[in-house]
């Protein structure tokens, strides 16, 4: 359910310089006009990064940048968010089912950001993240967002797309049906109306997101043969699928990705 009963509200974002916090205020019934991208390790609202626009989209824009962590854009003339590439954490949540659901019964408002200030600023990405067995939403938070008893607030910039506060201070992110929205690379794959609702490929993505997860980062870049195995095992199983689910193409181009990147 979307709501749209808080406009003008305060938040506060927390930034990795000075000044160490900027207020924004919540106008509701606005989203970013783009479609969400997830290309694993990042989740892009806006132009994509490898467009021709995103130089225009950088010029016209103040904020963080995805050079330095998480890049959140504003215009310069109106203050309002423009758009966003976060960064997916490489660590699971623990807890995970509280925290999904948490989120899941937080209302919607369908809002965008309005920051009282246009000025840069650096972003820190999140630190944990977490699908649920369905496929219904991504999770990713700072630390700061594994408590559940303050107060939640779930904004809807984007189609599917929410950044979340508790006691108005931002959090983290969410990503409903990360499936549909997934890409490898360029963006060139399948289309959303060809996304599976399911089956082979959400295995795939929830085996994924369990394997390609620290520690196992860790052992994969000092080249661990029994990792090198698990991901060449998924990659044949994604492979397989690939020939009844498109997307499942997009998890075995990862894969391959991957393996040519730790182990040559």
């Amino acid at each position: 359910m979307i709501s749209d009963a808080t406009n003008g509200l305060m938040v506060e974002i927390p930034t990795a310089s000075s000044p160490s916090a900027l207020h924004a205020e919540v106008l509701h019934n606005q989203n970013i006009p783009f479609i969400p991208e997830w290309q694993f390790r990042t989740l892009t609202v806006g132009p994509r990064r490898s467009s021709p626009i995103y130089d225009q989209h950088i010029v016209d824009t103040v904020g963080s940048s995805y050079d330095f962590g998480d890049e959140m854009r504003f215009g310069k003339e109106d203050g309002l968010l423009r758009g966003l590439v976060l960064t997916m954490p490489d660590r699971n949540m623990e807890n995970a089912v509280d925290a999904i659901d948490a989120w899941l019964n937080t209302t919607r408002i369908q809002a965008l950001l309005r920051l009282a200030s246009p000025i840069p600023f650096a972003l820190d990405g999140a630190d944990v993240r977490a699908m649920d067995e369905d496929g219904r939403i991504l999770l990713a938070t700072l630390n700061s967002g594994a408590r559940w008893d303050g107060q939640r607030l779930r904004i809807a910039v984007s189609t599917d797309t929410d950044l979340l506060f508790t006691d108005g201070r931002f959090c983290g992110w969410l990503l409903m049906n990360p499936l549909e929205h997934l890409r490898y690379g360029d963006g060139r794959g399948a289309e959303p109306s060809a996304a599976s609702s399911g089956g082979e490929a959400l295995e795939l993505l929830r085996s994924y997101l369990a394997l390609v997860a620290e520690p196992n980062i860790e052992r994969m870049e000092d080249q661990d043969e029994e990792l090198k195995i698990a991901l060449a095992d998924l990659k044949h199983r994604a492979a397989q699928a690939s020939l009844r689910e498109l997307k499942a193409r997009e998890i075995t181009a990862q894969l391959d990705d991957l393996l040519d990147r730790f182990y040559g």
